[in-house]
């Protein structure tokens, strides 16, 4: 058995570093958080890296893996700590600051970006509906312009009021948001529980056509990071 880690700690040091910079580089951070951001997603990685490391299935370079996991570790602090934070222009870093992924890693997850967009694009009518509560569902930040692709009558039904929901609302909460939102756009009467399965329907196709051909080997939690950088990249 081997018990050898995918990382050192030298490295985890220098990786949670890369991932805190690239954020506080596009402002979602304030430069006067940043070592306490960096140290919470180091103690998270330590205390879970057993069953992280466990998931570990060797279709990508270790280094690429962990640095998808301290990711998506900060976009978890982000979500729940931004509205606490007042970020100003003296919060962003006075000197380069690293932007994350090195030019082989980027050169990966911008292949599978473009690849997530042409499969997106599959659901034809439906593909700007499964981007937009793809992105909810994940807590992103909406951009209007993707709920105007969604609803062309977007300021008349109000749904941008509708659909700017609190970070930390319970899946039941968000569901029936998502409900009412379909309801009032598409004129139908569904439950949120029907909104759920057609939710989890079309990740669960989105993961399987991603997979494809061996591929990859997407789960939820590899898949979220996917939509996370697809999204942010749009």
């Amino acid at each position: 058995m081997n018990n050898t880690p995918l990382i050192s700690p030298q490295e985890l040091m220098q990786y949670s570093e890369r991932v805190v910079n690239r954020f506080i580089a596009k402002r979602s951070i304030p430069y006067r958080e940043k070592e306490d951001v960096q140290m919470y997603i180091i103690e998270k990685y330590i205390a879970k890296q057993t069953k992280i490391e466990n998931s570990f299935l060797g279709k990508s370079k270790a280094s690429t893996f962990c640095y998808a996991v301290l990711n998506r570790m900060c976009l978890e602090v982000i979500r729940k700590e931004i509205k606490h934070w007042n970020l100003t222009d003296e919060d962003k870093h006075p000197d380069s600051v690293s932007h994350g992924l090195n030019s082989e890693e980027s050169a990966v997850v911008n292949d599978e970006i473009r690849h997530l967009d042409k499969l997106i694009q599959l659901f034809f009518d439906e593909a700007a509906k499964v981007k937009l509560f793809i992105a909810l569902y994940y807590r992103l930040e909406i951009r209007n312009v993707d709920i105007e692709d969604y609803d062309c009558d977007y300021i008349t039904n109000k749904l941008s009021e509708v659909l700017d929901l609190e970070k930390d609302i319970n899946k039941a909460e968000l569901f029936n948001a998502f409900a009412y939102a379909i309801n009032c756009v598409e004129n139908k009467s569904i439950k949120a529980d029907a909104v759920r399965m057609w939710l989890n329907k079309n990740i669960n196709i989105l993961i399987k056509r991603l997979n494809n051909g061996c591929r990859a080997e997407y789960d939820k939690d590899s898949f979220q990071v996917l939509f996370e950088y697809y999204y942010i990249s749009k």
